[in-house]
């Protein structure tokens, strides 16, 4: 069973920056997997020129947002740190079944 984890209160909102720093975005929605205790995905609302870098289109009435697993996270604190660049996140994002959200 999957729990959407925005629902559960957290402070402020995290921002996440690629392999090289760069500002990608920050984390709207996590999923939990409550049978496994695990994270497996997250919602990110890409910043504007990064969405430009992953060829992501934005929708009418929303923020650019992509749905990235969370494999590709190298670390988190004040921000949550990809172990990817986000050229190579673009790769990867275009291989992924469900691209944007």
């Amino acid at each position: 069973m999957f729990t959407n984890y925005s629902k559960c209160p957290r402070k402020g909102v995290q921002s996440i920056v690629d392999a090289k720093g760069r500002d990608v975005g920050k984390v709207e929605e996590m999923i939990l997997d409550d049978n496994h205790w695990n994270l497996p995905m997250m919602l990110v609302n890409v910043n504007k020129d990064i969405s430009e870098i992953l060829k992501v289109k934005k929708p009418m009435l929303s923020n650019n947002r992509v749905s990235l697993s969370t494999t590709h996270i190298s670390g988190a604190s004040d921000k949550v740190m990809l172990s990817v660049t986000t050229e190579r996140l673009s790769e990867i994002l275009e291989q992924a079944p469900l691209k944007t959200m």
